[in-house]
């Protein structure tokens, strides 16, 4: 059998004794389950993303989805400063479950959901990001 475990990121809840960890697990095929205890429905990328546009996914599987979802793509696109790898204004690269997996990626990392939300192509970036290090005293 081969399975990976990768852990992806951890929720804290200072408002409970516990914390959430967030793994992906990687198979190479749905026959690698056969035997497991662990039942389910199997379903493609594109099933998943039709199920998440007509609101069938609930709102915790969602939340994990688009987070995933977005830290890739960030990672794709733009550096931990938030400006742009390739220069193609607005390039949108492709993203897939498989990338998960592969990408060195630290998704614990709360600098990539800023860069989600604050990158090179932003109104006002380079203000912005001038404001957090000279007048907010934080460093990127």
């Amino acid at each position: 059998r081969k399975v990976e475990i990768k852990f992806l990121y951890e929720n804290f809840n200072y408002y409970s004794d516990s914390n959430i960890f967030h793994y992906a697990c990687f198979f190479s095929g749905k026959s690698e389950l056969d035997s497991s205890r662990l039942k389910g429905v199997w379903c493609t990328q594109h099933e998943l993303y039709e199920m998440m546009a007509s609101n069938r996914l609930t709102s915790l599987m969602r939340s994990e989805m688009l987070r995933l979802y977005n830290i890739v793509v960030a990672c794709k696109t733009y550096n931990r400063d938030g400006f742009r790898l390739y220069d193609i204004k607005h390039y949108k690269p492709t993203f897939h479950l498989h990338d998960l997996n592969k990408m060195d990626v630290n998704f614990n990392d709360p600098v990539w959901l800023r860069v989600v939300k604050d990158n090179a192509d932003s109104h006002f970036f380079k203000f912005r990001k001038f404001w957090r290090k000279y007048v907010e005293g934080f460093e990127d």
